[in-house]
């Protein structure tokens, strides 16, 4: 048995006996994605919205998208990333 949790590119795995939880936690991976792309535009379904760093998909990474890592800080990611 592997209880154990991988990711690489878009993809993640989250091994153990038990069905559910969490794949992805909104932490410092995602607040060092929002910075590498600070400001970036413009964000379009053509660049996968920045490469999924444009969260209220507005088109551009801003203090908007900031505000919801910060919002969502620890938690669980929102299934609309």
């Amino acid at each position: 048995p592997d209880a154990d949790y991988l990711n690489g590119g878009r993809y993640e795995l989250l091994g153990g006996f038990l069905v559910g939880g969490p794949i992805c936690i909104v932490n410092l991976t995602n607040f060092a994605d929002i910075a590498s792309h600070w400001m970036d535009a413009p964000c379009d379904e053509a660049n996968n919205w920045c490469e999924g760093t444009d969260l209220d998909k507005l088109g551009n990474v801003d203090i908007a998208d900031l505000t919801l890592i910060a919002d969502y800080w620890l938690n669980p990611c929102p299934t609309s990333w």
